[in-house]
C-alpha cells in the first residue's frame, strides 16, 4: 500500500503541473492540504475516491480544501473541526503584517479521514493540516484528531503539521501565539512531538527528512500505527509550484 501527503499551496501557480503530477503517481491513497478551488475541480474528474472538506476558510471567505484521493475502496468518511484558538494582539498584528503574501485571519479549519478497504481489512487514513500558530496550539489541534482514532483500526495520519525546525525562525513561535520560551532557539518542539506519537502508538518513518526547504524542516508527516509495517520512505525532489516536497511512504499489509 502507497500513501502519500503534499501540501500543494494555496497559491500554486503551476496548477496544471501540480494535476499532471497526482494523475501520474503510483499511489493507493493521497492527502492533499490548501488545494484551491482551480486544482479540485480537476481532481473530481478523476476516476477514483474523492473526499474533501475546507482546510482553511478566512474572514474574506477564500477557503481552500482539505482533500484526500483513493484508488481503494472507501467505506466511510468524516471531517470535523480543527479548534482556532484566540489570538494575542502580538499575533493578530503579525498576521495583518503579512497581508501582502496572502495572510487573513482564520474562522475556520477542518481535518477529515476515510476508512479504506484493503486486502488486510479496513485501514483509517487521516488528511491534517496543523495551523502555525506555536507548538501550545498544535497540541489542541492533534487533540482533535487523536479523538477520532479507533482502537480497533489502523491508523495512517498525513499532512503538514508545521512543526518548525530551524531554529532562526523558532520566533515565529512567539510571534503566532506561544509563550516566548517556545520560540527561543534552542526549544526542540521535535522532541515533545516525537513523545506524543510515541504515547498514540505512531511512528513517524520519516523522522529527520527535510520536507520543506525554506524552514529546512520536517514540516509534512505520514505517521502510521506500530502495528503497520513501513517497507520504506521518501521524499520527492520535485515541487510542482508548492514549497512542499511531496512525501511517501509504502507499506506491507
Amino acid at each position: 500500500m502507497k500513501v502519500y501527503s503534499w501540501n500543494v499551496k494555496f497559491n500554486n501557480k503551476k496548477i496544471a503541473q501540480a494535476f499532471e503530477f497526482i494523475e501520474k503517481l503510483d499511489f493507493d491513497v493521497i492527502g492533499l492540504q490548501e488545494v484551491p478551488s482551480a486544482l479540485l475541480t480537476k481532481l473530481k474528474t478523476l476516476e477514483i475516491g474523492v473526499v474533501y472538506t475546507a482546510d482553511t476558510q478566512d474572514e474574506s471567505g477564500t477557503a481552500y480544501q482539505n482533500v484526500i484521493l483513493s484508488r481503494l475502496p472507501i467505506v466511510q468518511s468524516q471531517d470535523f473541526a480543527i479548534p482556532i484558538p484566540s489570538a494575542p494582539l502580538r499575533t493578530r498584528l503579525f498576521v495583518r503584517s503579512m497581508y501582502f503574501y496572502g495572510w487573513l485571519p482564520l474562522i475556520e479549519k477542518r481535518g477529515i479521514y476515510v476508512d479504506v478497504m484493503t486486502t488486510a481489512g479496513v485501514v483509517r487514513v487521516f488528511s491534517l493540516h496543523l495551523t502555525l500558530l506555536g507548538p501550545m496550539n498544535r497540541l489542541q489541534e492533534f487533540d482533535a484528531a487523536f479523538k477520532k482514532i479507533d482502537e480497533n483500526i489502523p491508523t495512517i495520519i498525513v499532512g503538514d503539521f508545521n512543526i518548525i525546525e530551524r531554529p532562526v525562525l523558532k520566533i515565529g513561535n512567539w510571534l503566532l501565539g506561544s509563550p516566548f520560551s517556545q520560540g527561543l532557539p534552542w526549544y526542540s518542539e521535535r522532541t515533545a512531538a516525537e513523545k506524543l506519537f510515541a504515547e498514540k502508538g505512531l511512528l513517524n518513518p520519516l523522522r529527520g527528512q527535510i520536507t520543506h526547504p525554506f524552514s529546512n524542516s520536517q514540516l509534512d508527516h505520514i505517521l502510521v500505527s506500530k502495528n503497520l509495517a513501513v517497507q520504506k520512505a521518501w521524499v520527492e525532489i520535485l515541487r510542482h509550484g508548492s514549497d512542499h516536497r511531496p512525501v511517501g511512504i509504502e507499506l506491507n499489509l
